[in-house]
């Protein structure tokens, strides 16, 4: 009996220490800080979080799709569409040093992810599923 419980231990502790190591860690710099709202680089966000991301250089319009997610930004406004809904955002899309920027709690939580930030590291911290993504400011 104990040769049992000993060997049903030992594979208790083999899956959760499997668990632990299947979270994936990444991070990402060239978030930026404009009008006291964090900004961060979509397309590494978008595909880090297993989204498809297509730009449109005639419409200046970026479209991501994950599952039966379906977002659409454009460049300088302040309105987005996820499935079909107009959200509001607080900052534009916009480009900096070639970069698509946009607000992270935004991106974040439109692909069903949580965000941290902690204003002592400036470091968000983005997870979900066994993701966790760091973006430094």
């Amino acid at each position: 009996m104990k040769k049992i419980v000993s060997y049903i231990l030992f594979a208790l502790i083999l899956i959760s220490t499997n668990m632990v190591s299947a979270q994936s860690v990444v991070t990402i710099n060239g978030g930026k800080m404009i009008d006291n709202r964090t900004l961060v680089p979509l397309r590494s966000i978008f595909e880090e979080l297993g989204a498809t991301v297509i730009w449109n250089q005639n419409t200046k319009t970026i479209s991501a799709t994950k599952d039966t997610t379906n977002i659409s930004l454009k460049l300088g406004t302040k309105t987005a569409v996820i499935n079909g809904q107009a959200v509001s955002i607080d900052v534009p899309a916009q480009i900096r040093s070639g970069t698509t920027l946009v607000p992270l709690r935004f991106i974040s939580e439109a692909l069903g992810a949580n965000v941290k930030w902690d204003n002592k590291t400036l470091t968000a911290t983005i997870e979900q599923n066994d993701k966790t993504i760091l973006v430094k400011v």
